[in-house]
């Protein structure tokens, strides 16, 4: 049987299409993950940090740095196995994620 995810693309078997996918709903849940475990690391150590909802919905992360000057971060999901970082990923093990950095900073 066939199955087909809500982007209309085919699903494989292995179940690898979800985690390229831009419309799965994993992709989400895997940037809060992430984004609130920095959020726990920084209170932890006793680094005050603020989560706030921007425009789209999505938290914008920060804290107080160097002369109150906030500092922010942003947490990026990059799969290997996407179309778009396959080339990248066979020539050096950090590939994706060097494209995904510089296709960040061109932004």
């Amino acid at each position: 049987m066939s199955r087909t995810c809500r982007c209309r693309a085919a699903v494989d078997v292995q179940g690898q299409h979800r985690l390229i996918c831009k419309q799965a709903p994993s992709r989400i849940v895997r940037y809060n993950v992430m984004n609130d475990t920095v959020f726990r690391w920084l209170s932890s150590v006793g680094i005050p940090a603020s989560k706030e909802p921007d425009q789209t919905g999505r938290q914008t992360s920060w804290c107080p740095w160097q002369e109150d000057r906030p500092v922010t971060w942003d947490i990026t999901v990059v799969s290997t196995l996407a179309q778009s970082y396959l080339h990248a990923s066979g020539h050096t093990a950090a590939g994706a994620a060097e494209l995904a950095v510089y296709r960040k900073e061109a932004k």
